[in-house]
């Protein structure tokens, strides 16, 4: 997932840890949404074929809430009548004895 924040939004949600292995590598960034990476590699580039710069302007607030929403687990049924049937047969049908047979 790519996100772009405002740099006032970003420095919000830093937590301030920073782990760095090798000073050619990139650095990683304690968030409140988890590790960021940053910074650059070793490796030289020797010549863009291409760009394509995006912008996209969203409510941060909006996006944390629906990220969340996106990951909640839900609390209520979404089977179709014909899995709850197949459900049903199930836990009435089948059984296990001690030896999980």
């Amino acid at each position: 997932m790519d996100v772009l924040f405002s740099v006032d939004v970003f420095l919000s949600l830093m937590k301030g840890e920073t782990l760095k292995r090798d000073e050619k590598l990139p650095f990683s960034l304690s968030t409140k949404l988890g590790r960021v990476i940053a910074g650059s590699t070793a490796f030289p580039m020797e010549s863009l074929e291409e760009t394509s710069p995006s912008y996209l302007s969203v409510n941060a607030e909006e996006l944390i809430q629906s990220f969340w929403e996106l990951e909640q687990i839900p609390t209520s049924s979404s089977f179709t009548k014909e899995e709850n049937l197949c459900e049903k047969h199930f836990i009435e049908n089948y059984t296990r004895n001690g030896k999980g047979r």
